[in-house]
């Protein structure tokens, strides 16, 4: 800032000790050179204290850390997007159910793991509930890394703001394929003892 070359913009933030308490706050310094022949007569600028702004920081960076590690013990598939919907982060889980390596499923990517015959479905409920902020709940068959399908149920969340505003999505996505079978199984067998039971058989 006091180059007379480079004439750049002090900009800093930095920790204070208070000589009575003790106690240690951060401050945001920002301001630029006054130069008189060639030379920094001086600096004029503000010091501003942003130590709220930054224990909040602290905060969000505790709580996403424990986001992350929550979400890679769990046995879901685990993912967040952007407020727009665009899918920004997934869980190592679901990198290993689905073959790919990270960044293929980012923003659009994952719908091409989506069986063809659900995908429209999904796409159409998913920005249903983009567009009203809704909580998103929806079943769909999702490949596999071996090329096979198998049912998820997807559930999400919109996260927002103090002022209201949604910052991002979090959602799970849960294999329901072994449920999916059984009752598919008790729907047949019920479907056949009702034959039976009309036919007059025991």
């Amino acid at each position: 800032a006091t180059d007379p070359g480079r004439r750049a913009v002090y900009d800093v933030e930095y920790r204070t000790v208070g000589k009575e308490d003790g106690q240690v706050r951060w401050v945001a310094a920002k301001g630029r050179g006054l130069f008189e022949n060639g030379a920094c007569t001086r600096v004029v600028g503000t010091a501003i204290d942003v130590t709220p702004r930054k224990q909040a920081e602290a905060a969000l960076r505790g709580s996403e850390e424990q986001f992350r590690v929550l979400s890679q013990v769990l046995p879901n598939l685990v993912w967040s997007t952007d407020p727009e919907g665009r899918t920004v982060w997934f869980n190592e889980r679901t990198y290993a159910y689905t073959g790919v390596l990270p960044g293929v499923l980012d923003t659009e990517g994952w719908r091409a793991l989506i069986h063809p015959n659900d995908r429209d479905r999904v796409t159409a409920e998913w920005h249903a509930a983009l567009a009203g902020h809704a909580d998103y709940q929806c079943e769909y068959r999702l490949r596999r890394a071996d090329g096979t399908y198998r049912w998820f149920l997807a559930r999400a969340q919109p996260v927002l703001s103090d002022e209201g505003a949604i910052t991002r999505w979090v959602g799970t996505t849960t294999d329901i394929d072994d449920q999916k079978r059984m009752m598919a199984e008790l729907v047949r067998l019920n479907e056949t003892l009702e034959q039976r039971g009309a036919g007059g058989t025991t």
